[in-house]
């Protein structure tokens, strides 16, 4: 009879070999907004969005979470009867500190009506968002409630590959694959000691091929940990599947960018781009990535994306005053004019 756990491994490389063979053109929203020709034209489009107050209680208290909030946009653009209906904090406790926060954030929303096939504005029911709170300094913390990862992410934050240093990481790599044999494990548990396994790799200048391979695993099991699609195609995830969606695809950026592997570059960075928020979409750490994106798209001929990539990047770099490179401005006019050619 064969074994639950030898049909997961095999599961799990048929779902590797799959990631390393995807294309960039299989998903309905694989491609950035502002390049997606299938434009919803009757609903309602957001020209205000405003960032909620982060609760007192919850800032103390080292709280982040994720909440999916439906509502309603009336003919005047006005949002009425927003509701929480779903959340995800990182609190041991149940109680909820973020959804008056977030609903009187949401009441603020203007929006362009929603229209009839007349063109006449109507009020528009079920439309739905989602926000993030996020305490600045622990964005990269993953709120994993488990203390050996937890001992095991202090051992790796190494500023040099010392000696002392490398035994560090060593070690470190070690106690994860010794955690990695526990089949109690959750999903999003194995996960985390994977991606933080892949940091490690990272910081001991491991091969990259090892790194990917770790960090494939670990998307392996955050994968399908969410809950709803949501417009545009971002999915409603909690916070800790939420993070590892965004660093572990940023990691897997980096090295398909070393490797040239524009293709694979491309899907992974615009799975990370349509998972984000408004509002987080154009945040420091994103510059790089949309650089590279920029690359990709343009050397695949993917006009549109790239110019919105290069886009973005300056639109991050004006906001934390770095020096866009002037080199890339004949490449974007280029890409634009073979925007126009095609239309």
């Amino acid at each position: 009879m064969i074994s639950n756990k030898f049909i997961k491994i095999i599961v799990l490389s048929l779902l590797l070999l799959f990631f390393n063979l995807i294309s960039s053109h299989e998903s309905k929203y694989h491609n950035l907004e502002e390049c997606r020709e299938a434009k919803d034209l009757l609903k309602p489009v957001p020209i205000k969005q405003s960032v909620p107050t982060y609760p007192i209680g919850a800032l103390r208290q080292s709280i982040e979470a994720n909440l999916l909030i439906e509502f309603t946009v009336n003919e005047k653009g006005e949002v009425e009867d927003p509701r929480t209906i779903w959340i995800d904090h990182t609190s041991e406790k149940k109680k909820d500190l973020f959804s008056r926060s977030a609903l009187n954030s949401v009441y603020s929303y203007e929006y362009i009506p929603g229209k009839d096939e007349k063109g006449e504005a109507i009020s528009t029911k079920g439309e739905r968002v989602i926000i993030k709170f996020r305490i600045e300094g622990l964005e990269d913390n993953l709120m994993l409630r488990n203390s050996e990862l937890a001992r095991i992410l202090k051992k790796i934050k190494v500023k040099n590959l010392s000696s002392k240093n490398v035994i560090r990481l060593e070690k470190a790599i070690s106690q994860i694959d010794k955690q990695l044999q526990n089949e109690k494990l959750s999903d999003i548990e194995r996960a985390s000691f994977l991606y933080t396994k892949g940091k490690a790799l990272f910081k001991l200048n491991k091969p990259r091929e090892e790194i990917k391979k770790t960090l494939l695993e670990s998307k392996f099991y955050y994968q399908d940990g969410y809950v709803d699609t949501i417009r545009g195609g971002v999915q409603a995830r909690g916070v800790i599947s939420s993070k590892l969606h965004t660093f572990g695809g940023l990691g897997l950026v980096q090295i398909y960018f070393e490797e040239e592997d524009w293709e694979k570059l491309e899907h992974e960075m615009l799975e990370v781009v349509n998972s984000m928020t408004r509002s987080e979409s154009l945040r420091e750490r994103y510059y790089a990535p949309y650089m590279q994106l920029g690359i990709a798209s343009y050397t695949l001929k993917n006009w549109c994306t790239s110019v919105s990539s290069f886009a973005r990047a300056q639109k991050i770099a004006k906001r934390y005053k770095f020096q866009f490179p002037d080199n890339f401005n004949e490449a974007i006019q280029y890409a634009k004019s073979q925007m126009e050619l095609v239309k």
